[in-house]
Formats: C-alpha cells, sequence, structure tokens
C-alpha cells in the first residue's frame, strides 16, 4: 500500500487465514501416475496444496510412443512393460498409504489405436482408473502448473514431452483461451531428424506455422518438459 492506494498491477483481493484449521489439517499423501510418450513417472505429494512437496520421485522408461508401429497399434511389448511399471508404482504407493493415486495418460495413449486396450489392462492388473487426456486439458494443467510457481505469470508455457508439445496463454492466476498440443515431442522430432535436417526443420516449421500462425508474440515464454533439457 502507497499513500492509501494498491500499486499499479496488485491484486485488491483480501486474504483471509484460519489459523485454527490449518493447524488441524490432518496431512493425507496424494499421488499422480503421468504415463507420457518417453516415461511413466510416479510422484507421491504430502498434500493438496498450491506448492505440494514430493515427497517420492521416480520414473520408468517404457519409451510407448516409439512402439507405436505403422499400423498405429502399441506393441504388447511396450504395453507389458508400462502395465509392470505401474503395478510397482502401485505397491509403492499403497505402502506409503497414499490416500488418492490419480492415473494420467497423454500423447501416446491418445495416439495409438489400441491405447484403451493398455487403460484396460492398467485396470485389471491394478484397479487404478486412467485418465487419457486430451491435448487441450494436457496444455492447460502445464499452465497451471507454472501458475502455481510463479507469482502472476504473463506469456506462454511450452510443455516439451516425449510425444508431444502443448502450448498454453498465460494470464496472471489464470489460463487463456489459446491452448494447442502439437505432435512435435523428442521421439516424432528424433524420427524426423533421421530423414535430415532440412527435413526436420521444414516438417516442424509446418507443424507451427498452421497451429500457432497469427497469435502475438509474448515477452516470456516458460519452458518446461523434458524434452527441453
Amino acid at each position: 500500500m502507497v499513500g492509501g492506494h494498491l500499486p499499479r498491477g496488485s491484486d485488491p483481493r483480501i486474504i483471509e487465514i484460519d489459523t485454527a484449521r490449518v493447524m488441524s489439517r490432518v496431512e493425507r499423501h496424494f499421488a499422480v501416475i503421468d504415463i507420457g510418450s518417453n516415461s511413466i513417472r510416479l510422484v507421491v505429494y504430502d498434500d493438496l496444496s498450491r506448492a505440494p512437496f514430493p515427497r517420492f520421485n521416480e520414473k520408468s522408461f517404457c519409451a510407448l510412443g516409439a512402439a507405436i508401429g505403422d499400423d498405429g497399434m502399441l506393441s504388447q511389448a511396450a504395453m507389458d512393460r508400462a502395465v509392470d511399471g505401474i503395478e510397482r508404482f502401485h505397491a509403492i504407493a499403497t505402502a506409503m498409504r497414499v490416500a488418492t493415486i490419480d492415473v494420467i495418460a497423454t500423447e501416446a495413449t491418445r495416439r495409438a489405436k489400441n491405447g484403451r486396450a493398455l487403460i484396460d489392462a492398467i485396470r485389471a492388473r491394478t484397479g487404478l482408473e486412467t485418465r487419457l487426456l486430451t491435448g487441450e486439458e494436457e496444455a492447460t494443467y502445464a499452465a497451471h502448473g507454472v501458475i502455481s510457481g510463479f507469482f502472476q505469470p504473463l506469456g506462454l508455457v511450452g510443455d516439451f514431452g516425449g510425444g508431444s508439445l502443448e502450448i498454453a496463454q498465460l494470464l496472471g492466476d489464470r489460463v487463456g483461451p489459446r491452448l494447442v498440443s502439437m505432435p512435435i515431442g523428442a521421439i516424432p522430432v528424433r524420427a524426423m531428424m533421421a530423414e535430415g535436417m532440412d527435413v526436420a526443420k521444414a516438417r516442424i516449421d509446418a507443424i507451427l506455422r498452421d497451429n500457432l500462425a497469427g497469435q502475438a508474440v509474448e515477452s516470456i515464454f516458460y519452458a518446461i518438459g523434458g524434452g527441453w533439457r
């Protein structure tokens, strides 16, 4: 507060903290199993909050995206590896007395013609239900992650994973209307590069042009996901 006035760009909302409720809260662990195109990851968090603390973090490299054949089907060997890994993660989460386990699947499962067969196999082996995210949902969750970790972020977030690149607009404490998912993750880009750098560049430029043409240039770009690294 400066001279009785709020600084420009500040949020006038009043935040009230119920100390008694906070102090009496019972800790409940939550877990997420993320079935990506390159790896499957388990993260166990101490509790639900804006910035939860990860108590356990491990991933299993199953390369589902690379296991999709010319017929558009995931190989049985890849699905078996994935289910074995998820069964192990389920056992770890159960031993840690996790209250809730959320299983999400992204580009590789979304793109494979038999992706639902993988989801059915996970349910049959572990009893866990898997949520298959759309490309826009994946972009939205990536944006929420940045909003949780930064104060009033403005710009674009790019989540570059094994199978896809999601772009979302950040408008302070909310996600903007510009959401897009493109099939240019690490695995498909590697396949393009095998045909030559010029071929890969031309294809990637065309995908970006078709999906991002006409969008305003933002001053800040938040690069998240293993693909950038």
